[in-house]
Order: structure tokens, then C-alpha cells, then sequence
């Protein structure tokens, strides 16, 4: 998939290197088959993969069920508290 999508070998490798990669594939295949069209589908690969990195996710879903990425979900809660907090509104005079 990745040949397909990223002509350079260097980000081939980082796409491939990088942790989730099984994870990441069958997203991407998926989304595929529904006919993404790869202009699309390099974006998103891209998107995962620094969604991945942001959060600190673990090398596998696996290790993510059995609780092994706290920091990752804290920090979603940190951003999602952030994202949610009500901001503070001066009046119209």
C-alpha cells in the first residue's frame, strides 16, 4: 500500500517503521476498497500516522487493550478538556 501511495523511500520507510503499522494497513486498505482514491488515501496515511505519534500510542491495539497506553489516553482527555472547556465571554457593549 505504501509503495503505492509515497514514491519516496524515505517516507515509505517511516510510514512502514512506525508503530500501529498493522493497524494503520487495514485502515487504509479499508478505506480503499470504498473507493478512496489515492490522492485521498496520502493524506489520511499521513494524518494516522502523526495522530499515532501525537498521542504516544503503543507498538499494537493489543497493548492498548491491556491498558498499557495511559499517557496517550490522558493526553486525548487533556485535549479533549481543552477542545470542550467553555470559553469565556466578554460582553457586546
Amino acid at each position: 500500500m505504501f509503495d503505492r501511495l509515497f514514491p519516496r523511500h524515505q517516507t515509505r520507510e517511516r510510514h512502514i517503521t512506525s508503530p500501529l503499522l498493522q493497524e494503520r494497513l487495514d485502515y487504509l486498505r479499508h478505506c480503499a476498497e470504498e473507493g478512496y482514491a489515492p490522492t485521498t488515501l496520502r493524506p489520511l496515511a499521513t494524518d494516522l500516522l502523526l495522530i499515532q505519534n501525537l498521542l504516544g500510542l503503543p507498538e499494537s491495539s493489543q497493548k492498548a487493550r491491556a491498558g498499557n497506553c495511559k499517557g496517550g489516553y490522558r493526553q486525548m482527555g487533556d485535549a479533549r478538556a481543552q477542545i470542550l472547556q467553555p470559553q469565556e465571554r466578554t460582553p457586546l457593549s
